[in-house]
């Protein structure tokens, strides 16, 4: 074989280590340089590589943070996406209202106080029939007239008191207007209580007492007060009452299935493939989602799914759970719907669009501020099934010793215990500093290594892993490509037992340990 040269440092550390070795020897009457060179041809044996992979190291690298470990352990990959709906004092917007009040009052006699009360509506837009209001932000400005008040030598105020209205301290809505100017109050955290009356919902009463002051002549009495009320930026903390039904869009969302992707190579076959539909509900309401789209799509081809309930129910709490969330899921499996077929395309995405009604079945319930409508839609991959040809690639540090000068020959030992229930078609791949392949380990049949699979139980876990141990010792081409290597690619083409035939499933204390170290023969020669 043609000798390889490293750059070292080993003839210096040789001939130190010789030094040494005789400090106290008088050498003076040696002629150094007399001496015959010296050839050393010592075997190294050196550690390159030391790699335990999991299932993480089976799956494109993006997807890596969608395994999940089952309650028995069973690894599941899940590609998933949400929808969000808009919160309840976003979408149960309060609209502006605005409400004129017409009075007359006199003073008379020692009693100058006079008081009216006036019923109005809040029309929402909808038939609703609201028992309460908390407002978490409003204002409620009011102007008030009084025409010839002033010329007969009267002053005015006007108090207005929302009638069933109270804060945190138990105190009605109230507020005091000067007749001739305008005032406005903050409505946050007041509490409206409204009442039905036949066919008329939304009903609150406000009380106006009007306090006259002054010494004139009530030459024009009665006096007419006019008043313009208006409920302006409102927001809502908590609405309870009879809702009418309202449309609510949730649009729609791809998933992208990062397994299937341009670069998939073999075959997969998954024996429990699922979509989960789960919904988090803290509107205080039922949901009735109706499903536009829901197909798993490859390239231009779309693969509509069936089985989903139209509509599909979401519940929400009801009314003694105010402040809680509801859960509800329904799933789509082999036994209920199409999506094994779907899975078989090997799809790149997961298409879903919804619509939704709220409270379809109009029963008495509450909104709050932040209440939400939360859709999951999840593609749950259970690594149980059959596997062919299907392949990965795993970098390895390489850790080696450049302490070499001229190499005779390099020896690789590759140790691999396998506690995976599949076969695994093993190369090592020598990579340049830039990942560029410059030579391969393994040649022969399709240049790959066959690991036999662990053993395993009934229920696929392993029982008893397969270790192979091979020796190759490196051709000249080789061993310049492992000379020139920066690190090591472990490439792998997986398959079941049987040539595929074999169902089996992956759990999370299943690895593969991978050990490569090398014997390399160096020569090197100390001159004198």
């Amino acid at each position: 074989m043609k000798r390889i040269f490293f750059r070292t440092k080993f003839r210096l550390f040789l001939a130190g280590l010789l030094i040494g070795l005789v400090p106290s020897c008088d050498y003076s009457y040696f002629e150094m340089d007399q001496l015959p060179d010296y050839t050393y041809q010592p075997v190294f044996a050196l550690p390159l590589v030391h790699s335990t992979i999991t299932i993480s190291d089976l799956i494109p690298e993006d997807d890596d943070d969608l395994i999940e470990v089952g309650e028995n352990k069973l690894i599941s990959l899940v590609y998933s996406d949400q929808l969000v709906s808009a919160s309840g004092a976003t979408f149960f917007q309060l609209p502006h209202k605005q409400y004129q009040a017409s009075f007359q009052a006199s003073p008379s006699g020692r009693d100058k106080v006079r008081s009216t009360t006036l019923t109005f509506g809040y029309d929402t837009g909808y038939d609703d029939q609201i028992d309460s209001i908390v407002f978490r932000e409003g204002i409620l400005g009011v102007e008030v007239f009084a025409p010839g008040l002033a010329a007969d030598g009267y002053q005015a105020s006007v108090t207005l008191t929302v009638q069933d209205s109270y804060n945190a301290n138990g105190q009605p809505f109230s507020m005091t207007i000067e007749a001739g100017t305008s005032n406005q109050v903050n409505l946050a955290d007041f509490t409206f209580l409204f009442y039905s009356s036949g066919s008329d919902h939304n009903l609150f009463d406000v009380s106006y007492d009007v306090t006259f002051s002054g010494s004139g002549s009530p030459s024009n009495a009665p006096y007419t007060f006019e008043l313009n009320q208006n409920f302006q930026d409102m927001m809502l903390k908590k609405m309870v009452g009879f809702l009418d039904p309202r449309p609510l869009n949730l649009g729609g969302m791809g998933v992208n299935i990062g397994l299937f992707d341009s670069d998939f190579e073999g075959e997969l076959y998954f024996e429990d493939p699922r979509i989960r539909l789960r919904a988090w509900n803290s509107f205080g309401l039922d949901i009735a989602v109706q499903t536009n789209d829901l197909f798993l799509r490859k390239d231009e081809n779309e693969y509509p799914l069936t089985g989903i309930p139209n509509p599909w129910i979401i519940l929400g709490p009801d009314i003694n759970q105010i402040g809680q969330t509801a859960y509800s899921e329904f799933i789509l499996n082999r036994d209920n719907s199409n999506i094994v077929g779907g899975v078989e395309l090997y799809p790149t995405t997961l298409y879903s669009s919804f619509s939704a009604q709220l409270n379809p079945s109009q029963e008495k319930v509450f909104v709050l501020e932040q209440s939400r409508l939360d859709v999951h839609v999840e593609l749950e991959l259970p690594l149980n099934g059959t596997a062919t040809g299907f392949s990965f690639k795993d970098t390895l540090a390489l850790s080696r010793n450049d302490s070499i000068e001229e190499v005779e020959w390099i020896e690789l030992a590759v140790d691999v215990v396998n506690g995976m229930p599949v076969e695994l078609f093993l190369q090592v791949e020598f990579a340049d500093s830039l990942n560029q392949v410059q030579g391969v380990l393994f040649e022969g049949v399709e240049d790959f290594n066959l690991i036999e699979s662990a053993s395993v139980d009934a229920q696929g876990h392993v029982i008893a892993p397969e270790r192979t141990y091979t020796r190759i010792l490196l051709d000249e081409e080789q061993t310049q490509a492992f000379l020139n290597s920066a690190s090591l690619i472990l490439a792998a083409r997986v398959s079941s037992a049987n040539q595929g035939e074999q169902v089996v499933r992956i759990y999370d204390d299943q690895t593969l340990d991978v050990k490569i170290g090398a014997r390399i023969k160096g020569k090197v020669i100390v001159e004198f």
